[in-house]
Order: C-alpha cells, then structure tokens, then sequence
C-alpha cells in the first residue's frame, strides 16, 4: 500500500507549486489537501482530529502566516500554526514511523552579520514570525521524524495562487507602472516552483535535519524585481529605496543571505543514487 501524504497550505502560493509537480514525483501516491476550507489548525484537539481520520505518512507542512507584520498582530495563531502544529505532525510522524517537512524561513537569522548563514550557525530571530518558525525546527528536530527547510523570500508565484506583493509585483510590471525596490536588504530568492521541485525531491529522499533552500544569488528586492522586469522585457521603472522608507515599524533582518552547500550536495548525491 502506498503512503499516504497531506498537505497543508494547499491554496498557497507553495502549496499550488507542490501541487502542480506532485504527480511528477510522486505518480502513484496520494496527496490529501488541507487548506483554510477543508480543515481547521486552530487548537490542538481539531488537529489530532484530522491526524486520527486522514492517517498520513507523509505530511508537508506548508500552511502558516508567512507575513511577519501579521504574526506579530496575530501572535497566538501564529505561535499555534508554526508551532504547535508543527509539534503534533513531528509527533505523530514518530509515532508512524512516517516523514514530515517543515517549510520554515530564512527569518531566523537576525540578520547584523555580512555574508552567507548556514545551517550551523545561530539562530537569533528579531520577530515573532521567526520566532515561532524556530520554535517549530526545534520540534522536528527533537523528534528526528523529519526535515527542516529553512526557505529563502520566494518569488514568481503560480497562476490562480493567494494574492500578495508578488502578484502585485508582476502586475506592475506586465503594466509598465513604476515598482519601488529596497536596496539595503539581501535575501537569496528562489522561485516558488523551484522551491517546490527541491523540497519534493528531498521528500522522495526521506531527508532528515536541515537544510537551508535558496537561490544561488544574493539579491537585494530592487535587484530581484530589475532582473524580473528584464525577463518580461518590462518598460517599468524600479525605484530604489531604503528599508526604512519602504518597510513598516516592524523588525526585520537586514542580511540573511543563506548558503546552500548542504542542498547541493543532498541534491547531487539524490541524482547519483537513481543513476545507480
């Protein structure tokens, strides 16, 4: 019998990525969609619930609030998807001798220090968002029952995924409407899609720890978005701006450029297992 897999956040913008590759990588296996409509995370006995009916052996943890102005206005339901949840799937993934991911961020880093962050490196979140993205790690760590994946600012969202800045990002842009850009805050942005080719591909893999998921670059937004407007072939002007101008009064790392050697290497020696 097949395992059977869950996904949370499956009217995210991640997972609609997942979704869509989801048969290439797993062709003969189930996927159960949780999203906001299907399924409530709110407390704990509802999530327990859900584990006890649906079964899975595979759980890709996707949902959460991945704007940190609204974690830090929604503390308590942030803490509890990130969080709790994140523990109950670690749990129960123990218990099934099953696999669960975590999509955490690159926002655990506090972001003062120049260069690449790796995997080993502390973990001194500035706000709630990564606060609780940490919390999470520390359970699936504890429990050994599955990978951790720390992911960078993602770009270029599906068709028909949640609305957010991206969207209105790549509006702007196709309309040749003026887009501001910060400049003074580096990130290693990767695309949605490609985000979710990896994390399947490590899923398929059965990876445990962490790992950190990036691009190869590292970018500040107005680099990201001028190197999107020249792939549309955009007339758009991108306005540089610092984060100050830009950003609300929340917190938020300057620098959390991340350093994927660890994926590279899973990623090659994944490819040369199947040649074998």
């Amino acid at each position: 019998m097949s395992p059977l897999c869950m996904l949370t956040g499956a009217s995210g913008n991640l997972g609609r990525s997942i979704r869509q590759l989801w048969p290439i990588y797993f062709p003969d296996q189930q996927l159960v969609l949780i999203d906001r409509n299907s399924a409530t995370l709110e407390d704990r006995q509802s999530t327990a619930d859900l584990l006890a009916r649906i079964r899975p052996d595979i759980i890709l943890h996707c949902a959460a609030i991945s704007n940190p102005d609204r974690c830090d206005e929604q503390p308590e339901t942030a803490s509890r998807l990130h969080h709790e949840v994140t523990a109950q799937f670690a749990a129960h993934a123990r218990r099934c001798s099953g696999w669960v991911l975590h999509c955490s961020t690159d926002f655990v880093f506090c972001g003062d220090v120049p260069g690449r962050r790796h995997e080993q490196d502390a973990a001194e979140p500035l706000n709630h968002y990564g606060c609780t993205k940490l919390a999470g790690e520390a359970a699936v760590l504890a429990e050994g029952s599955g990978l951790v994946a720390r992911l960078a600012l993602m770009h270029s969202p599906p068709p028909g995924g949640r609305e957010g800045g991206w969207h209105r990002v790549q509006a702007d842009l196709a309309a040749g409407r003026p887009v501001q850009g910060v400049v003074d805050e580096w990130r290693t942005p990767i695309a949605y899609a490609d985000a979710a080719a990896i994390l399947l591909t490590l899923a398929r893999q059965r990876r445990t720890g962490l790992v950190h998921v990036g691009g190869p670059d590292v970018l500040s937004p107005h680099d990201l978005i001028s190197r999107l407007a020249a792939r549309m072939g955009s007339p758009s002007c991108i306005i540089p701006v610092s984060r100050d101008q830009f950003r609300s009064g929340h917190r938020r790392p300057r620098n959390v450029a991340l350093a994927t050697r660890r994926l590279a290497d899973w990623l090659a020696s994944g490819q040369l297992a199947a040649a074998s």
